[in-house]
């Protein structure tokens, strides 16, 4: 890609000298033939002419054929006959006419080479526009790169910092993947992983940004205030790829994806952000994985929302709590589920 961007510059500046060559031919042709019309009519003006123009038209011929190296003999060998022409323009010198034809000649040629410059410029800005689409797309999946998640990322992550909008990270890995390569083949995986794609793109809002960062990750920039929303979003996308039927060759596919959450924490950099987005991928992974795991900035919580119940005693949501899957001491569940209950309390919207 460095070459075709390289190679712009030369190539447009033969296209302007080009352009100045045949500007320069052009106002020979018109000297000439104004020099012609003019000997016939008056001789005074005739000699004015030669004595005049004809230098000029020898100046200018020579100055581009020094600098195009593809006519500089044809116009330099021009240029030294100018000289010799009759001066006076009282006799119908044939040189002019010779010289006249040949610089006709040349104009064409040059004319041509013009349509073909244009030609190559055109294909050029087409292999350019083709080259920028693939630096910043996923070629199986059609989403955007690792490059675009890094640069956006960058910039909402400098958003908060300037001003405290939110940024939100889900980390998206299909699970057991190479155990599905080598079960169905790599045909039939790059057909889920594009289907994965879809489904996490549909999942999403057209605001967010859905990115495959390598293999069989994924990465989401959520483009939203509220925590809540960003980890229903990441629920809700592995429900549905949890629940979608692939089919490829005729066989009925399923696969299931962890996620793992991380929201932007005062004075963190992109880099902290992802690795606590990926400390709650782990998570997710090492504890059965097909689940979401938020990471509140000193650990993982499991997230897995219940239907919306409110305890009338209370009156408070319940939308959003945890469930606790794992097998645990009475103690420790029950610490857990507290800081799970004031962490949402905290966070809803």
């Amino acid at each position: 890609m460095d070459l075709v961007f390289d190679g712009i510059p030369s190539l447009l500046g033969d296209f302007v000298i080009q352009i100045s060559v045949i500007l320069v031919l052009g106002g020979c042709l018109a000297t000439l033939v104004g020099r012609s019309l003019l000997r016939r009519s008056n001789s005074s003006a005739g000699n004015y002419v030669s004595t005049t123009f004809l230098p000029k038209i020898w100046n200018s011929a020579g100055r581009p054929s020094s600098n195009k190296l593809e006519h500089r003999d044809v116009l330099g060998q021009l240029s030294d006959r100018l000289p010799s022409a009759d001066p006076t323009g009282r006799e119908q010198d044939p040189t002019i006419v010779d010289l006249l034809s040949q610089i006709v000649d040349v104009n064409a040629t040059l004319h041509t080479r013009l349509e073909n410059a244009e030609g190559t410029l055109e294909n050029q800005a087409e292999e350019i526009s083709t080259y920028k689409s693939e630096a910043r797309t996923d070629v199986l999946t059609g989403l955007a790169n690792r490059r675009v998640f890094e640069e956006l990322l960058r910039h909402r992550v400098n958003a908060w910092q300037r001003d405290q909008t939110p940024v939100f990270v889900l980390l998206v890995d299909i699970d057991y993947f190479k155990r599905f390569n080598d079960s169905y083949g790599h045909q039939a995986g790059d057909e889920v992983l594009t289907q994965v794609a879809q489904l996490l793109r549909e999942s999403m809002s057209e605001d967010d940004l859905v990115s495959r960062i390598g293999g069989e990750e994924f990465a989401v920039i959520i483009d939203g205030d509220c925590l809540q929303s960003a980890l229903q979003s990441a629920e809700y996308a592995r429900r549905e790829i949890e629940q979608a039927n692939f089919i490829y060759k005729n066989q009925h596919l399923h696969v299931t994806v962890s996620i793992g959450v991380a929201d932007s924490q005062a004075t963190e950099n992109k880099s902290a952000l992802v690795k606590r987005a990926d400390i709650a991928l782990y998570m997710s992974k090492s504890t059965g994985r097909n689940n979401v795991h938020w990471h509140n900035g000193k650990r993982s919580i499991l997230f897995a929302p219940r239907q919306a119940t409110v305890d009338p005693a209370s009156g408070f949501s319940t939308t959003g709590v945890a469930a606790l899957t794992e097998t645990k001491d009475f103690s420790t569940v029950c610490n857990e589920l507290r800081q799970r209950l004031v962490a949402v309390a905290s966070e809803e919207c």
